[in-house]
């Protein structure tokens, strides 16, 4: 069995350095520090040897790169198990099966940690928490120490290092903000100069700098997202808490901005003397009787601490007494996760005259037993507020092409406009961030499901094909998807799926680590592919799985692959172009591949002569070397070099391995070709006729 690791600790946000035992010991090598990574950044997940190589060395491996992924392996286990017998299993390392798994768990690796760190801001970032979301990303910054992976070589570790610089240059930026916040515009501005010398081509440094010294250094224009497309709603709830016995309830589909909508409009916002109280609900607030009614009332001020009586009437007592007083205000944030007492005491304050404000998710169980005198439905965002908020949200101003590209994939949504805009910039992690937080409060099942779906990419999609995906029927996909359709993310209709934000399913996906996505793909593509699912899907499945080299891959591939250029061409190509690039591809079908890819490109009006030219050279059957010699000899004409094209078609017709039709189709060629070539003969000294027909004297 795998051990548990918890005496090793890696950090990798600097100079990478292992701690075993509280005790460092000295890692050696770049490159094995490459394979160290890898695994690190993947923690208990299997990772092959041919990721492992292209992670060290890319495209450019050598050819002793197996022998020295070995060597790293076993160097590796000796520093991280000393004491483990030469010839016993390791433990802490393990292989198998042409992979190898660093069992060790993800809080063992300081990048892990410091993510996490970001999460739980961004959490307290959205309940409006500013102190303890300063003191989550002082700590976060704390653990770096020079730049990620310094000194690790390949192309894994440089995207890495790209992906967690981003990461960490946007936190200190969120540190700077949240120092002006707080009071501290001098630090703020400090850290910001900072900022800006290390990076003076950052444009989002500048403006905030620009943006506290032109602001007297106070951070009003800085000081949180600005919100877009909800200028209506917003006015509407200050309105309302200017009046009294109103009961108003904000809805809306995980991430579509319901408490960013309630606290831009409420905090700061409401009249003097009057009164309001607030409160957060969370995963444990349904377990505590009355526990968010009492956090609202002693937040408004009104009541003492533990004053609250834990029973309806007399909560319905107390509220109707303190209204004698003067006005107030109550505001559940996510009030589909209070608790029972709290929901039906509620429903009974809405007959008093107070303000009543909650937010809920679209299609939430408790709804429909909760009276709201008036219901605020938020639809996605428009697509001038959307292109709006990824203007402010990309560091990199998105093209006209980029830009449309995104708002068809959010599609209204503002969690994934952010994602996708923080993507622009390099940011890989802020799209599966956001995905998370749209499903984090959904079952396990419901989670799986839809990364699964994610997954599958095709949208819509048939149930029938992600429950064979799975292995489940597809009642249980339909069942278990319940709650993202009731909750507005997802569709279904007609037996089929789709995302309503597709970036959804895309974030989801991502959110896994890549060798694990790899897995899933191509166990995916096989069961699609035995059950007789659609071409195009198991096609997609074997080209996003990086196209395993099993034979039964190939061997689907040889025998759908003329439908699958008939229906979808573009698809047909990509697989086509990976798969030949399989080390382990069998002979006949690297031969058969690189035809269809050379037919393909041809009928797309694309450079076909490459290849066509390396098939024709290796082929014996002669209709095929014919159609591939007519094939590059056709490409080269098409694209304007008459030279290239009758030198090709002279070369196909001295070639004896052409049959007859193929022959009759160059010198057609040939015929077009003479008028482009007169004064221009590709040998002065031979008659026209032996250059139409060598060796035969005739045209």
């Amino acid at each position: 069995m795998p051990a548990t690791s918890g005496s090793i600790e890696l950090r990798l946000l600097g100079r990478p350095r292992a701690w075993r035992d509280d005790s460092e010991f000295v890692l050696g090598s770049a490159h094995r520090n490459a394979v160290l990574c890898m695994l690190a950044l993947h923690p208990g997940v299997a990772v092959t040897r041919d990721q492992l190589i292209a992670a060290i060395w890319g495209d450019q491996a050598p050819a002793s790169a197996i022998g020295n992924v070995h060597t790293y392996i076993s160097a590796l286990r000796r520093l991280l198990e000393p004491d483990r017998d030469r010839w016993s299993a390791g433990r802490l390392l393990t292989s198998g099966g042409g992979t190898y798994r660093l069992n060790i768990t993800a809080d063992d690796v300081d990048v892990t940690r410091f993510e996490t760190l970001r999460e739980t801001a961004r959490h307290h970032r959205l309940t409006n928490n500013v102190p303890a979301e300063l003191a989550t990303v002082e700590t976060a910054l704390a653990m770096w120490h020079g730049d990620a992976l310094d000194g690790v070589p390949g192309p894994f570790a440089a995207a890495q290092r790209t992906r967690l610089t981003e990461l960490r240059l946007a936190t200190a930026e969120r540190h700077a903000v949240l120092l002006a916040e707080t009071g501290r515009p001098d630090n703020a501005v400090r850290a910001l100069r900072t900022l800006s010398e290390e990076n003076p081509e950052r444009d989002s440094v500048q403006a905030l700098l620009t943006g506290l010294l032109g602001g007297g250094r106070r951070a009003t224009a800085s000081t949180g997202p600005a919100v877009f497309g909800r200028d209506t709603e917003i006015q509407h709830l200050r309105l309302a808490v200017r009046g009294t016995g109103r009961s108003i309830r904000i809805e809306g589909p995980p991430g579509i901005g319901r408490s960013t909508v309630l606290s831009t409009a409420l905090r700061g916002h409401v009249p003097p003397g009057h009164r309001l109280g607030w409160a957060d609900g969370d995963r444990l607030s349904h377990r505590l009787p009355m526990g968010l009614l009492t956090e609202c009332l002693e937040a408004s001020g009104a009541v003492e601490p533990h004053a609250v009586p834990q029973s309806v009437d007399g909560v319905v007592e107390l509220i109707g007494g303190l209204l004698a007083t003067g006005p107030l205000t109550l505001v559940i944030d996510d009030i589909h996760l209070a608790d029972p007492l709290t929901l039906w005491a509620w429903g009974r304050l809405a007959h008093l005259p107070l303000t009543l404000i909650a937010t809920a998710r679209t299609g939430a169980p408790v709804l429909p037993e909760l009276p709201a005198g008036e219901v605020i439905l938020l639809p996605p965002l428009d697509d001038t507020a959307a292109a709006a908020l990824v203007r402010a949200r990309s560091p990199l101003s998105p093209g006209t092409g980029e830009l449309r590209r995104i708002l068809a994939e959010a599609n209204g949504h503002p969690g994934l406009l952010a994602g996708l805009a923080a993507e622009t910039a390099g940011d890989r992690q802020s799209l599966p961030d956001a995905g998370a937080a749209c499903t984090e409060a959904f079952p396990e099942n419901t989670r799986r499901l839809l990364r699964a779906a994610g997954a599958l990419g095709v949208s819509p999609q048939p149930a029938e094909v992600l429950a064979v995906a799975l292995g489940n029927t597809p009642y249980e996909v339909r069942e278990g998807l319940e709650p993202a359709v009731t909750a507005g993310l997802l569709r279904a209709g007609d037996e089929r799926i789709a995302f309503v934000h597709p970036a959804l399913g895309r974030a989801l996906h991502e959110s896994s680590p890549p060798a694990l996505r790899i897995a899933l793909h191509r166990r995916f593509a096989q069961r699609i592919a035995e059950a007789g699912g659609p071409p195009e899907v198991v096609a997609g499945q074997l080209l996003a799985g990086e196209f395993s080299n099993s034979t039964e891959a190939a061997g689907w591939l040889v025998r759908h692959i003329a439908g699958l250029a008939e229906s979808n061409p573009d698809l047909a190509v990509a697989v086509l172009r990976r798969a030949r690039l399989v080390r382990t591809l069998a002979p006949e079908h690297r031969l058969q591949f690189t035809a269809w890819l050379a037919r393909l490109l041809l009928w797309r009006g694309a450079d076909a002569a490459a290849e066509a030219g390396w098939v024709a050279a290796r082929a014996t059957d002669p209709d095929l070397a014919g159609e591939m010699r007519w094939t590059a000899a056709m490409s080269h004409e098409r694209n304007g070099d008459v030279e290239a094209a009758t030198a090709a078609a002279r070369a196909a017709l001295a070639e004896p391995l052409i049959t007859d039709p193929w022959q009759h189709r160059v010198r057609e060629m040939l015929d077009r070709l003479r008028p482009l070539t007169t004064g221009v003969p590709t040998h002065p000294h031979l008659p026209r006729s032996d250059v139409l027909d060598p060796g035969t004297g005739c045209g």
